[in-house]
């Protein structure tokens, strides 16, 4: 079973943080260092993985947390754990240090992947087709390092809200052939 929580979110654009903000609030919010990870990933082993698949658009898009559930049943405690991390990070309790370190696993892991000379030509075509720049990959890179805890907090206050969110849930079918 598969839990996705969306919101609608602005393009992606060079001449604002939006994608930078968007980029980390996915490792803030869901990775390996994250309070929603470390509980129902490892602790409470309700989920098999969380994540996100957001990606930079040129168009307004959606901004999704995602969860694959260990069973049906923790569907909604999942679901409120992931809306009490975004609620957490809206009313300001942001641990800078983590975005810190988040911002500096983007721009390095980005630039670490680079190996070949078409790693470089896809990224590069990759930001430059979305972001309309030849530039852009490295104005998303400096875009990165200029994001704030307050950003990350006024983007989720202005985005991350009830009356924006979609939830889907994907339950497989039952042996029977019916969906549950």
């Amino acid at each position: 079973p598969r839990l996705v929580l969306a919101w609608r979110t602005p393009a992606a654009s060079v001449n604002t943080l939006d994608a930078a903000l968007q980029s980390v609030l996915v490792d803030y919010l869901t990775g390996p260092t994250s309070p929603a990870y470390k509980s129902l990933v490892l602790d409470k082993q309700l989920v098999e993985r969380i994540g996100s698949d957001f990606t930079e658009h040129r168009d307004p898009h959606l901004f999704s947390l995602t969860a694959t559930l260990k069973n049906e049943r923790h569907r909604d405690a999942v679901r409120l754990a992931l809306l009490k991390e975004v609620s957490n990070l809206a009313a300001g309790r942001i641990d800078a240090a983590r975005v810190k370190a988040i911002q500096d696993h983007r721009r390095y892991g980005a630039l670490m992947e680079l190996q070949t000379p078409r790693d470089v030509g896809i990224q590069l075509a990759w930001y430059a087709g979305i972001l309309g720049q030849p530039d852009a990959f490295q104005r998303h890179l400096q875009n990165l390092t200029k994001v704030t805890p307050g950003q990350l907090q006024d983007f989720t206050k202005k985005y991350l809200t009830a009356n924006r969110l979609i939830v889907l849930g994907l339950t497989p079918k039952t042996a029977a052939g019916g969906t549950k």
